[in-house]
């Protein structure tokens, strides 16, 4: 039926979403500069109501994102995002814990 062949389809496209929010949050996770290893850690995905958010809640992300290591440059995030090829940025918030 029409109905079994739109949730086959839905279902195929929630597949793909996830496996490129898999390998972008692994792809953030070699980017993470490394000390204790708790930010690479951090990285997660979860289900929204449109699609996959990657998240890292780490206290610290953000600063490491600002350029406080000398292992990953500034905004290592923002650019790990635009360099993957299958992702389009539709926004992306970096919360500071000190804000």
């Amino acid at each position: 039926s029409l109905r079994k062949l739109a949730k086959q389809i839905e279902n195929q496209k929630d597949r793909i979403l996830r496996a490129k929010a898999e390998a972008l949050c692994a792809e953030l996770a070699l980017a993470t500069p490394v000390d204790t290893g708790e930010a690479m850690l951090g990285w997660h995905i979860e289900k929204t109501d449109t699609g996959y958010a990657i998240l890292n809640g780490v206290e610290h992300i953000a600063y490491l994102n600002e350029g406080s290591s000398k292992q990953a440059p500034a905004h290592f995030i923002e650019q790990t995002v635009l360099d993957n090829k299958d992702v389009i940025p539709n926004g992306m918030i970096v919360t500071h814990p000190h804000s």
